[in-house]
């Protein structure tokens, strides 16, 4: 599994992350920095595409990895899939579901495994479901949290993560967890704008839906689901989702950006380091009814 470059790094959307590990350190005359990144809501065709010519993920594309195609979330939300890659466990055996997030007692954390190996084990995220009051913290020496929106966005992340390695020569791990693309949809302005949004048509009953698109996704997965009898907000035309994605893809490429940042440091300061890219999920656009 290993390419051409001096450093190993895998893209992988899988519920195996410990197993991979223990394949890759056990096979390995010396401990190596481990970097676990998350992406939170980035779809897996994110990485590939563009908008009017404009690429999305221009640095994770190029990034010299494996990339694993054929690898999937065990859950359509945070929760239980950061449980199963936290556990190596899939969710009927985690049993985390939308009733019951905490941490179950009896499992072994990802943060467990690497200290008892001898690491030190950082982590920085801003999703809410992933709180130490919730068991997440489990193993980490150092574990923080930041709420999303507006202090933790993905700068604030990248900031973080290079100031917890600052000076750390015993070996780590590192979890590093940005919240974009989830929502809300409101990437910094210089990436609506590269977007093209918002378009010159759009009206401002569809602007306001686009910029608070949660009770909107909220209603239209109730009505679909059965729950409630009829919508309560308007559909949206084709440029009005069109624009709504305008957003999230805005969201994408200001993360792509920001995991470049900390990407470059990790090839300029930790060459030898096994990094890790994936998502806990996707995001549904329509498909499905969701």
């Amino acid at each position: 599994m290993r390419n051409d470059h001096s450093v190993r790094h895998w893209t992988i959307r899988a519920s195996g992350v410990l197993v991979l590990l223990a394949c890759v350190m056990n096979n390995s005359s010396a401990q190596q920095n481990v970097i676990f990144v998350v992406l939170d809501t980035c779809r897996a065709d994110a990485v590939d595409a563009s908008r009017s010519g404009v690429p999305l993920m221009p640095n994770l594309a190029a990034f010299p990895a494996v990339r694993f195609q054929r690898a999937y979330a065990t859950a359509p939300w945070t929760a239980p899939s950061m449980m199963s890659m936290f556990t190596s466990t899939h969710v009927d055996t985690h049993q985390v579901h939308v009733d019951q997030c905490l941490f179950p007692e009896m499992m072994e954390s990802m943060g467990e495994y690497f200290r008892e190996a001898g690491y030190i084990t950082l982590g920085v995220q801003t999703n809410g479901n992933l709180t130490a009051e919730l068991g997440y913290a489990r193993g980490f020496d150092q574990y923080i949290y930041q709420p999303y929106q507006p202090a933790g966005r993905a700068d604030w992340v990248t900031a973080t993560a290079l100031s917890l390695i600052e000076g750390i020569s015993e070996p780590y791990f590192l979890y590093v967890h940005y919240m974009e693309p989830h929502v809300p949809y409101a990437p910094p302005p210089a990436y609506r704008a590269l977007m093209g949004y918002p378009p010159p048509a759009l009206s401002p009953e569809e602007q306001a839906i686009a910029e608070n698109i949660l009770p909107y996704q909220l209603d239209y997965l109730g009505y679909h689901l059965g729950l409630q009898p009829e919508l309560t907000y308007p559909q949206l035309s084709s440029l009005g989702e069109d624009a709504v994605r305008a957003l999230y893809d805005g969201e994408v490429r200001y993360n792509d950006e920001q995991l470049a940042i900390l990407l470059a440091h990790m090839a300029d300061e930790h060459p030898e380091s096994i990094i890790i890219i994936t998502a806990d999920h996707g995001e549904h656009f329509w498909e499905h009814n969701s």
